[in-house]
């Protein structure tokens, strides 16, 4: 019905240029190669600007280098529970897996944190978490 316009914004080319991305990309950088020390170290905080379509380069450009190790900790948390889970064999690894890609993927070419899909995707692993949590009292 789209004559393949819908299907086109997948393309590699569509994700890594559209939306001007290797133009936001590069003005990140460079506006955050021109900050002083104290301002990598904790960016310019958010405001009413474009978004850089990247949250690792969304987080250093904002919240700085304290805020793109924040963002790190928390796929770090995510992963080691992500194994924890696996190794118990427990029944929601594969959701939790799902929702740890999903974040990681959907960061790296537009964004999770702070915008809409933020409720539906912290919701759904909220649900997952209180799903693990009444599986482990099961096996106690």
């Amino acid at each position: 019905m789209t004559g393949g316009f819908l299907a086109e914004r997948f393309s590699w080319e569509s994700l890594t240029d559209g939306s001007s991305r290797s133009d936001k990309y590069a003005a990140a950088i460079d506006a955050i190669s021109q900050r002083n020390f104290l301002q990598f170290m904790v960016g310019i905080g958010s405001g009413p600007r474009p978004g850089v379509h990247n949250e690792i380069l969304e987080f250093l450009y904002t919240f700085g280098f304290v805020g793109l190790c924040t963002y790190a900790a928390m796929f770090v948390s995510m992963l080691r529970r992500l194994w924890f889970l696996y190794k118990e064999k427990s029944r929601y690894a594969a959701v939790y897996g799902m929702i740890f890609v999903f974040i990681f993927m959907v960061g790296l070419y537009s964004g999770v944190c702070f915008t809409h899909s933020t409720f539906y995707i912290m919701l759904t692993l909220g649900i997952v978490e209180r799903k693990i949590a009444e599986e482990r009292s099961l096996h106690v």
